[in-house]
């Protein structure tokens, strides 16, 4: 089964079984640098899919949108942690945490 999160408040949670697909969505503002990456996956997740989708306009400052595909490959309980940041700083612009369980 397939779960969708978009622009997850940090602390959503997430309850998946085995072999179930999360995809999240967060807004990423292209030209600015900052870019989400998955800063910590627990062994239980596989990342699938990490990909951008730019804004459709060719409006200075529109927002695109970055998706991340995780797979249920085991049962396990933990967090997955999302940050926007701009690779070559160490800020971190925004953090969002996700709660995630998985069940047989």
């Amino acid at each position: 089964m397939r779960h969708e999160l978009n622009e997850p408040a940090s602390g959503a949670v997430a309850r998946l079984r085995v072999g179930d697909t999360l995809e999240v969505r967060l807004r990423q503002i292209g030209g600015t640098g900052y870019l989400w990456h998955v800063h910590a996956l627990p062994d239980f997740l596989r990342l699938d899919a990490d990909d951008f989708s730019g804004p459709g306009t060719s409006a200075a400052g529109a927002a695109g949108q970055r998706r991340f595909v995780l797979a249920a490959v085991a049962e396990g309980d933990g967090a997955v942690e999302l940050r926007l940041a701009r690779p070559w700083e160490d800020h971190v612009e925004d953090l969002r945490v996700l709660a995630v369980t998985v069940t047989a």
